[in-house]
């Protein structure tokens, strides 16, 4: 059974599983990833043929296939970037059931056995990795999402990308192995928030549409939650700082500006939420060296300023708007 829970200085999750457990969680969120992610891409390719008159992908010439890749760039970017970011996920479990990362011996209650002629082991042993929490989230939120948004079932009938077909009970596997995933997740954040996770919860259960945030945003903001803000702080105090991050962030990761929408003051919207967010970033900015720069805030000087291909001048650049992190010496 995978278990999950917050590091000592919050700032992430520790994953934990026997080998067994991480093998069958990489099965699931890598195979269900590619099998929804597929299926939503044959739909926009089916789209585009009713609309355009056109012929599969497969069969178009060449102008063909750059008129429909140029129309539909921004949905097949947005779900390219959504499977790249969840295998990323997967990279990690994979390495953890390897031995890559680290590992725990676990009593296994061998003492309640009674009486046997063989010495039984007394521990087992377990695989266990971590992984920030502004990722978390959006692994958290995506993964929810494509179990929430139900496949299709024409879309067992598709090939993926490297020849592979599903059954429905393969799918269904898939699915079963998510739900439990997500609910200890969800677990996880109930025990990190307490009184404020209903609410968080609620808004997230009537949203009736997700907008994931960005690679860059999520890199900036792992950067700002690791890099040391206000190290005076006593250590009850600047765990409670961390929390009000992660609470901001969890509403961040669900497209929460758009709690600033009108639309959102309204059934089946939860209106408390928008008032614990913007609390959650003033509990910040009362105690921070630097303000916490929300999703909303970064895209609008994402617009303003040209970011340069360059990958260190894209570093430079979120590092000036988030603060700097020693990765060198991050403690879980």
């Amino acid at each position: 059974m995978i278990s999950i829970k917050t590091t000592p200085k919050l700032n992430g999750i520790t994953i934990q599983g026997d080998y067994d457990d991480l093998n069958r969680l990489y099965d699931a969120v890598s195979e269900y990833t590619n099998f929804f992610i597929d299926g939503i891409q044959r739909e926009i390719e089916a789209e585009h043929i009713k609309e355009h008159s056109s012929v599969p992908v497969v069969e178009m010439t060449p102008e063909q296939r750059a008129e429909f890749f140029e129309i539909n760039q921004s949905e097949i970017t947005y779900f390219e970037e959504m499977r790249e970011n969840i295998l990323g996920l997967c990279y990690d479990i994979r390495h953890a059931y390897q031995g890559d990362r680290g590992i725990a011996l676990i009593e296994n209650g061998s003492e309640f056995c009674g009486e046997s002629d063989e010495e039984l082991p007394t521990e087992n042993l377990q695989f266990e990795f971590e992984v920030l929490y502004p990722w978390a989230f959006y692994y958290l939120f995506v993964l929810q999402d494509m179990l929430d948004n139900m496949y299709k079932s024409e879309w067992l009938e598709g090939v993926g990308e490297y020849g592979v077909t599903y059954s429905e009970i393969d799918i269904e596997l898939y699915r079963a192995v998510l739900s439990t995933f997500i609910a200890l997740m969800w677990k996880n954040l109930e025990e990190l928030f307490g009184k404020d996770f209903a609410t968080l919860y609620d808004y997230f259960r009537n949203k009736d549409a997700s907008e994931f945030l960005s690679r860059a945003y999520l890199t900036g903001i792992c950067n700002y939650l690791v890099a040391d803000h206000c190290e005076e702080l006593s250590k009850t105090k600047y765990n409670n700082f961390k929390k009000n991050i992660l609470l901001a962030l969890a509403y961040d990761s669900m497209d929460a500006d758009n709690l600033y929408d009108s639309d959102y003051s309204k059934a089946p919207y939860v209106v408390a939420s928008k008032k614990q967010y913007l609390k959650a970033i003033d509990n910040i900015n009362k105690v921070a060296t630097l303000p916490y720069v929300t999703n909303h805030e970064f895209l609008s000087e994402l617009i303003k300023v040209a970011v340069s291909d360059s990958e260190n001048a894209a570093q430079e650049w979120i590092t000036k708007i988030f603060g700097e992190a020693d990765w060198e010496k991050l403690e879980w």
